[in-house]
């Protein structure tokens, strides 16, 4: 029998591993978050670490997430930007090899065919 939620479920995520210096940053910035809010029930805060294969069970069940990570792009370091689910979805997935494989853009196609993918996603 599927379970019954009578809250939405939201995810406040952190990727990253703190063992390589600025890529710790979604780790860190949950940390500060827990240190100064409380979040109301429904809303999952966790840190995910670098997930790779897990990332999409631990995502799931969400209605809607934020995650927190750092990306290499074009623009100056602790540039902080906002990326919506449409975005990600545009971006090539290109061949990689790092503790983050497989990344968020495979991660939501792998939800969006299962038709598990968050509704809402920054």
């Amino acid at each position: 029998m599927p379970e019954v939620r009578t809250l939405p479920c939201a995810g406040v995520l952190g990727m990253g591993s703190v063992l390589m210096q600025d890529d710790g940053f979604g780790p860190y910035a949950l940390q500060m978050l827990l240190a100064r809010h409380t979040f109301p029930q429904g809303v999952r805060v966790e840190d995910l670490g670098t997930p790779g294969l897990h990332l999409a069970p631990l995502m799931e069940d969400l209605d809607s997430v934020i995650i927190i990570d750092t990306v290499k792009g074009d623009r100056e370091p602790g540039t902080v930007q906002t990326y919506r689910r449409d975005q990600l979805m545009k971006l090539p997935a290109g061949p990689r090899a790092s503790p983050h494989d497989p990344g968020l853009h495979e991660t939501l196609l792998t939800l969006d065919m299962a038709g598990r993918c968050p509704t809402e996603f920054l």
